[in-house]
């Protein structure tokens, strides 16, 4: 081997180790960002170096820092672009005739609950006009 192929070894190694060092600090930041934010521990799990929250919520190095910030006002620990538009006033639920009636019937006390928020959305809890039919569309 050439010295220049050797040095460009060594220089791939030492980075690609030190990629790994700093993305384990960061980890370890997130983690005690979140812990001082108020989120439990046994809430939070590492998979292929991502940070979740609640089992689903991908937190960033820089939003779990954002979360230790003072002075912020608005107190949200959460945000999202997928947003329901504003032309949109009611959504259908059509649950399966197989849900048990105990779902059934917690789905219909959830959407009463939240109807009465008038949030300027209402949910409705219909029957599904295709499940007998696969090759139904859905309703509008």
């Amino acid at each position: 081997m050439t010295r220049t192929a050797i040095a460009l070894l060594c220089c791939a190694w030492v980075l690609g180790c030190g990629g790994a060092s700093r993305d384990a600090e960061g980890t370890r930041e997130i983690l005690e960002n979140l812990s001082k934010a108020g989120f439990p521990v046994s809430d939070t799990r590492v998979v292929d170096g991502v940070v979740y929250v609640g089992g689903d919520a991908a937190v960033s190095l820089d939003a779990s820092r954002e979360m230790l910030e003072t002075g912020n006002t608005r107190q949200e620990q959460y945000r999202t672009n997928n947003v329901v538009s504003t032309a949109i006033q009611i959504i259908k639920i059509r649950p399966s005739s197989f849900t048990p009636v105990k779902i059934r019937q917690g789905l219909v006390e959830a959407i009463a609950n939240f109807n009465d928020l008038s949030f300027g959305i209402n949910f409705a809890l219909e029957p599904n006009p295709c499940e007998l039919d696969p090759n139904c569309p859905p309703h509008p």
